[in-house]
């Protein structure tokens, strides 16, 4: 698996795990085109980059925790599911 379908499946995952939070989460970076624009042929991107609403933070993090190992350090949570990693920028 290219490292772009790697990052864009944790991007699916993590959606996934967190759909009933839709409303407390942007995608932000560059998965933005590609989701927006599918048909450009934009690269995509190498990580997956949220932005979390405060008031779900504690869900977010519990949730993902059931799917991966996830950490906050420099300032936004990082993590991976299966073999592919991806941080969330806390905002």
């Amino acid at each position: 698996m290219k490292e772009t379908e790697a990052a864009r499946a944790v991007l699916l995952e993590v959606l996934k795990a967190l759909g009933a939070m839709r409303n407390d989460l942007i995608i932000v970076g560059g998965w933005v085109p590609d989701l927006l624009y599918p048909s450009s042929n934009h690269m995509g991107s190498l990580d997956v980059d949220l932005a979390v609403s405060p008031k779900a933070l504690q869900t977010f993090t519990r949730r993902l925790g059931k799917k991966g190992s996830w950490s906050f350090a420099g300032g936004h949570w990082q993590g991976s599911i299966g073999t592919a990693a991806g941080q969330v920028p806390h905002i």
